[in-house]
């Protein structure tokens, strides 16, 4: 049907222009508040969008939780992404966890192929989504550097339980 086309394309259109430009937002966040922050705080854009995404509905008359849902999700997402290159800096050869990152990321859509499975239901699966991207917050909190890594230590040094900020 051609109106469901249409509101398609401005749900896949909004979430790749969101990851776009949090490509950018989150480049100078990364820069003002340091990598764990950064992670942090994309995961916690992307429980929202997971979470908006869960319980929103998908009528012709309101998709809306739907449509900022999905570009939470996908600019959250550039947030943990640009500061995972800052937590592969703590190693002393950057080019394999620099892969596996990258390549995870770039695979990451393929999760949503879970949704065809038989009993998979879109309140299930973002649900869960979410619950994965509280635990990956918390990893991040727990092992990303606070402030940006410019040379690896023979032994990283993992911030742990800090508050503060890359400025601070």
């Amino acid at each position: 049907c051609p109106a469901q086309q249409n509101n398609i394309q401005i749900l896949f259109n909004t979430a790749y222009q969101s990851l776009s430009l949090s490509n950018a937002i989150f480049g100078i966040v990364l820069d003002i508040i340091g990598p764990r922050w950064c992670a942090v705080s994309g995961l916690l854009v992307s429980i929202v969008g997971n979470l908006l995404v869960s319980f929103g509905e998908s009528t012709q008359a309101d998709g809306i939780a739907l449509i900022v849902g999905f570009a939470l999700i996908g600019g959250g997402g550039m947030g943990i992404y640009l500061a995972t290159f800052q937590f592969s800096n703590l190693f002393s050869k950057t080019a394999l966890p620099c892969s596996v990152i990258s390549g995870l990321f770039n695979c990451s859509g393929y999760i949503f192929m879970l949704l065809q499975l038989t009993n998979a239901t879109k309140r299930s699966f973002f649900s869960l989504y979410a619950i994965l991207a509280a635990l990956g917050a918390v990893a991040s909190f727990i092992l990303y550097p606070m402030k940006g890594v410019t040379k690896a230590e023979p032994y990283p040094k993992i911030a742990g339980w800090s508050l503060g900020c890359a400025t601070g």
